[in-house]
């Protein structure tokens, strides 16, 4: 009698407090249904050879330095883990992924800026406001100026969006969502 184990990295996900959960997934799909990314792009357009939420967190697992684009598609609504029978988290386990980027010398260093950016705009209420009236501006740049591969990949084959002229606080405290009045306290 022979008996052949296979680890198939196993034995790695286990030693992993985070990710450990990873290893309830019973491969039923309910992820992939429910995420809007996965809808819209398919399976091929993952790099691992499992798709959708659980394959982003399986390959990252596999092989981190590969399949660290993925984690970037993911929108973090969180669908997944909302619909998942074996409680996995998919979305939350992308989440602590995208944590983890800069460890492994992946992080997207422009995005690390907007995200510091970010975060002093929602700590000052004043400079927030300031840059929701100056939003509409950018209206006026030109269609052409943003089609760059380096500044705007997503720009290519994508037409610019506009910018609303009134904010969702204005529309909210002018009693107006989606056209919907609504009474004043």
């Amino acid at each position: 009698m022979h008996v052949v184990l296979v680890d198939n990295g196993r034995s790695n996900i286990l030693e992993s407090e985070e990710h450990r959960q990873i290893l309830q997934c019973i491969r039923c799909g309910a992820c992939m249904n429910t995420c809007p990314v996965y809808r819209r792009s398919g399976g091929h357009s993952y790099t691992y050879v499992i798709p959708g939420p659980i394959g982003v967190s399986l390959g990252m697992m596999h092989n981190p330095t590969f399949e660290y684009n993925n984690v970037s598609a993911c929108s973090l609504c969180l669908s997944c883990d909302s619909v998942c029978p074996a409680k996995v988290a998919p979305g939350s386990q992308i989440y602590i992924w995208r944590q983890s980027l800069s460890q492994i010398g992946k992080a997207d260093p422009l995005k690390r800026e907007m995200s510091v950016g970010m975060d002093v705009l929602f700590e000052h209420p004043d400079l927030y406001q300031a840059a929701l009236r100056m939003a509409p501006l950018a209206n006026l740049v030109p269609e052409s100026m943003t089609h760059f591969t380096r500044l705007n990949p997503w720009g290519i084959g994508h037409t610019k969006p506009e910018f609303a002229k009134k904010s969702f606080h204005q529309l909210w405290k002018e009693g107006k969502v989606d056209g919907m009045k609504h009474k004043k306290k």
